[in-house]
Parts: structure tokens; C-alpha cells; sequence
């Protein structure tokens, strides 16, 4: 069997189903789906895969509350800005600028790529530095209806390493790639993906999309 009975459940749920065997509906869908119970097979076997990523609940603190009221006008004022700025983008004005972490893949749709550092013990996903001892894991965002095969890669001036085996992931949001690297130097690195819809991209096409980690 190559395809799941249903959804997907992502990397993330099944790394913390692998931690923490806690959640029943996975364990229910394991049972029939041969499929994720092979992508948890993995998981377990995974000797570098960092702990589960815990987003923490975010609660609006006093302060915001109670001067809400103030920031009403300079709501209504970026508003305003950025009305202006797709205006500007429309027919005769200039584009915005291109992101390189998101690409368009035909078969898979719109990809985002992103990547988590952990620091001691302390996840991060909007970290961008590195320093000697960092764990990284890529991430990535697609629509959850679509399958994609994710390869990775590290360019270091001129310099190309695969620490990751091709993957072939299903989509949703923040998807974590199996595996987890760590990168070494004083030069900013690229951590790129090639995106296949159907089978693992060539490694010799250019990157599909890319960020950009600097030293510390």
C-alpha cells in the first residue's frame, strides 16, 4: 500500500505519539493504516529526531488590553498602508518582491519552507542563526490535500551537503521532515528543498526554495 486510508497524520503528531503514546485517535489510525504505521516505524528509528515542538499558548497580557483602544488609530492607519501598497501592486505598478522560501510546485501546489533550531533544550522557529552545538529541523507548509517529495540541501560557499534522505512527506501545516542536522562555520549557509510531486527531484535542478542561516 502506498497511499493512507485518509488523511495523513503528519510528522509532528507521530514524533509526539512516538515521546508520549498518549494519543488514542492516532493509535486507532495505526492500526488500520499501514501506511503511517510505517512513517512511525521511521520516526522511532530516528536517532537525531529532536523532541516534540510545543507551541506555547499565547495569552494577551493586561497592558495589551487595556490600551487597545489606543492602538485602534494606528490600526486603521497600517490599514490604510496597506491598501496602498496592493494598490501600487495592481495592473501597471510594481510587484512585490519574491520570497525564497515559497515556491510553486505543479501537482503540489504552493510550498513554504521553514526550519527549527534547537538550543539546549529550547525549540525556536524563528531563529535564523547558528552557532556550535544547534540541532536543525526543516519544516515545511503545503496544501493539505497534496503529497510532496522533499529533498534537502546545504550550500556553504559553493559547497553542497545532503544531510537528510529524501522524503516523501504529506502535506499540512509545518510539516517536519524526518532527521534532524547541524551545521558548522563562520559563512552564512543556505538550507534549500527540492520538491517533486510524484518521485524525489534530481539532485542536480536548482533549489526550489531556500533560507538563509548566518553565524552567531
Amino acid at each position: 500500500m502506498t497511499a493512507c486510508i485518509g488523511e495523513p497524520i503528519s510528522w509532528l503528531r507521530l514524533e509526539r505519539h512516538a515521546l508520549e503514546g498518549a494519543d488514542a485517535g492516532i493509535g486507532e489510525h495505526l492500526a488500520a493504516c499501514a501506511v503511517c504505521a510505517r512513517c512511525l516505524d521511521e520516526i522511532r528509528g530516528d536517532l537525531v529526531a529532536l523532541p516534540p515542538l510545543a507551541v506555547p499558548e499565547r495569552r494577551p497580557a493586561r497592558w495589551q488590553a487595556r490600551w487597545r483602544w489606543w492602538l485602534a488609530p494606528a490600526m486603521a492607519l497600517a490599514a490604510a498602508a496597506v491598501l496602498l501598497v496592493v494598490w501600487r501592486s495592481g495592473p501597471g505598478g510594481p510587484g512585490p518582491e519574491p520570497r525564497e522560501d515559497v515556491a510553486r510546485i505543479k501537482g503540489v501546489g504552493e510550498v513554504v519552507l521553514g526550519v527549527v533550531r534547537e538550543r539546549g533544550g529550547v525549540i525556536r522557529e524563528d531563529a535564523r542563526t547558528y552557532a556550535a552545538g544547534d540541532r536543525w529541523k526543516v519544516v515545511v507548509t503545503c496544501p493539505p490535500a497534496a503529497s510532496a517529495w522533499i529533498d534537502v540541501a546545504v550550500y556553504d560557499a559553493g559547497q553542497i551537503d545532503h544531510p537528510l534522505a529524501p522524503a516523501r512527506i504529506g502535506c499540512g501545516n509545518r510539516v517536519a521532515l524526518p532527521g534532524a542536522f547541524s551545521i558548522t562555520g563562520d559563512r552564512a549557509n543556505r538550507v534549500c528543498v527540492r520538491i517533486g510531486a510524484d518521485a524525489a527531484p534530481e539532485r542536480g535542478q536548482a533549489p526550489d526554495a531556500c533560507v538563509t542561516l548566518r553565524p552567531e
